[in-house]
């Protein structure tokens, strides 16, 4: 049947086949930049070191790292974003606190603001045009931010003591997210 309707498609149009394949490839690739994520959105940078040491005034060694399109990613987590433009750092200290930074520019601000929604267990406030979200029990903060498109989320799980305010947590998150 195919092969019918591809000789059809030659025959009316006077195309050869590989000029047909062509088509479709070509066609296929552009469905794939208009129908999936984000794919030319500027690939957020892993932050630096002195800026996470700064904000919670611990200093901060990488575990890991990615920068780039989610479908590269070496984690099904990171994968799940598809073809939006992530970064990632997972980082510990010498008390065996452990932070995670993920940034996600996401194709639009309605699909960041929706997946904030959707992973934040308390329901966000905008402050200063920035929607913002903050976790804390025990020995676990995160914050969620939103600007536009881009999604930032910084968790913190401290092993004893005292913990980063959230405040100062907000205000790194507000420094990337900018």
């Amino acid at each position: 049947m195919i092969n019918r309707y591809i000789k059809g498609i030659y025959m009316r149009f006077d195309l050869k086949v590989g000029e047909v394949i062509a088509i479709v490839l070509i066609a296929g690739a552009l469905s794939l930049g208009f129908l999936g994520g984000n794919p030319s959105a500027q690939v957020p940078s892993v932050p630096s070191l002195s800026t996470l040491d700064h904000f919670t005034g611990v200093t901060w060694s990488v575990v890991n790292s990615f920068s780039g399109v989610a479908d590269s990613s070496p984690t099904s987590f990171l994968q799940s974003f598809g073809s939006d433009a992530i970064s990632y750092v997972n980082l510990t200290d010498a008390a065996g606190d452990l932070m995670t930074v993920l940034e996600v520019n996401f194709p639009s601000a309605n699909s960041a603001l929706s997946y904030l929604n959707s992973v934040s267990p308390i329901s966000p406030q905008m402050m200063n045009g920035v929607w913002v979200s903050t976790y804390s029990l025990g020995q676990v903060e995160i914050v969620y931010l939103v600007s536009g498109s881009h999604f930032v989320q910084i968790s913190y799980v401290g092993s004893s003591g005292a913990l980063p305010s959230l405040t100062s947590m907000e205000q790194l998150g507000l420094s990337l997210i900018r």
